[in-house]
């Protein structure tokens, strides 16, 4: 979900700071010499990389969280390498080498090759040895060397300040829009369903199916285990911000604001205790639905359907087929009869007719009589004048279940289809 977000609460500032700590330096303590003045700029070259580098991954992370990076004074940061640059320019740019600078044979660099310089610089960074515990020869041209650097360092001198209105700027709109605070909690929750919910759930199925084996795969014995679960949520030993969070999710009320008013004290790994309690109890809600799906028919149409399952499922797509497949007389329905008694959401074993004739009167809105409807299903030889109307229907319904979320909860649910 968040797995990387943070490396300390503070990691973010520690690395601004270094920044600013070496600039000021710059700026404020004359070198001893011209060499140290170049050692400088190899070491603000070194900590902008890494700062700039850190900053944009995280401007990039927080997006999809409602998590803050901490213990950062966003616009105190900014106004001092604002202000840092200008210290910058003005002492660097009085050495020679820079004042004097050949700009057709020395072309600055581009904020689009930052990456491209950045790669040209690894050799330095493997300056002690090439793997195998031996020193390695570098070469390099100083002078471009020099220049590079001068560059990016400005660049990243530039482009830290943006990256922290960014953030800056995303804290703003999160406080305002409540609306983005939402689709930000999505992206979290979705974030750890790709990347740690199969884990914990191949671990929590290991307590489901001992609970099954114990007491049972109905309703009255998940529910159990789901309200078992959500008191353990609701009620930690040690209470706190965990506890909070998921009795306001259980009661339905705004734990997404909650999160955010609190970014700066809960944990990642209190949203993660939070996000896979959630996801457990979506699981069970799922399963003890299923468990009402797979219950028998009710009513008028308890001896049509194969299950409560089976009817919606018909309810649904019906009107699709209707859409789709052109029937131009009243036996073609019958197409639509066999196509719904094969994938076992009518019941072939009971006298159902009147049941069926009234469900595709009602829902086709046709005017059918049985013997009109049940002309081709009697003979194989008459069945294949309405073939190609069953096969049509198969492939709408195929479609459908591909594209209708609840059209897959209850092929879960039918368990044959």
């Amino acid at each position: 979900m968040i797995s990387n977000y943070y490396k300390t609460d503070s990691y973010i500032d520690d690395l601004l700071q270094e920044v600013l700590k070496y600039g000021e330096r710059m700026t404020k303590e004359r070198p001893s010499s011209y060499f140290e003045m170049i050692g400088r700029l190899f070491i603000m070259f070194g900590v902008i990389c890494t700062t700039a580098g850190e900053l944009y991954y995280q401007v990039k992370e927080s997006r999809r969280t409602l998590l803050a990076i901490k213990k950062i004074d966003y616009l105190r940061r900014i106004a001092s390498f604002r202000a840092l640059y200008g210290g910058l320019k003005e002492v660097l740019g009085a050495v020679p080498l820079f004042r004097d600078r050949d700009y057709q044979k020395y072309p600055q660099v581009t904020a689009e090759e930052i990456l491209s310089v950045r790669e040209e610089f690894k050799c330095l960074e493997q300056l002690p040895s090439c793997g195998k515990g031996k020193a390695k020869r570098t070469y390099f041209d100083a002078t471009v060397l020099a220049y590079k650097m001068f560059d990016m360092v400005f660049l990243g001198m530039k482009g830290i300040p943006m990256l922290l209105q960014s953030l800056y700027d995303d804290q703003q709109m999160l406080q305002s829009n409540s609306e983005m605070r939402v689709q930000r909690w999505k992206r979290m929750i979705n974030d750890y369903r790709e990347k740690e919910w199969e884990n914990d759930k191949l671990l929590f199925q290991k307590r489901l199916d001992n609970h099954i084996r114990q007491y049972g795969h109905n309703k009255a014995s998940l529910t159990h285990l789901m309200n078992q679960i959500d008191n353990e949520a609701a009620n930690l030993l040690d209470g706190g911000m965990v506890s909070t969070l998921n009795n306001l999710y259980l009661n339905q009320k705004d734990h997404v604001t909650y999160i955010f008013d609190n970014q700066d004290k809960l944990t990642r790994e209190q949203i993660t205790s939070h996000l896979r309690f959630v996801q457990i109890h979506q699981l069970l809600e799922q399963e003890i639905e299923l468990c009402d799906l797979r219950q028998p028919a009710i009513g008028a149409y308890a001896d049509l359907f194969t299950s409560r399952a089976a009817q919606e499922m018909a309810e649904i797509l019906t009107p699709t087929i209707a859409r789709y497949v052109d029937f131009e007389h009243g036996y073609q329905y019958g197409a639509w009869v066999k196509a719904m008694m094969d994938l076992k959401l009518i019941r072939a074993d009971k006298r159902n007719g009147t049941a069926i004739i009234r469900f595709v009167n009602k829902t086709f809105g046709e005017q059918i009589d049985k013997t009109t409807l049940f002309r081709c299903l009697s003979k194989e030889d008459d069945f294949e004048k309405i073939r190609d109307l069953y096969e049509a229907i198969l492939s709408v319904v195929r479609q459908q279940l591909n594209c209708e979320p609840r059209l897959n909860d209850l092929r879960k649910a039918l368990q044959t289809v």
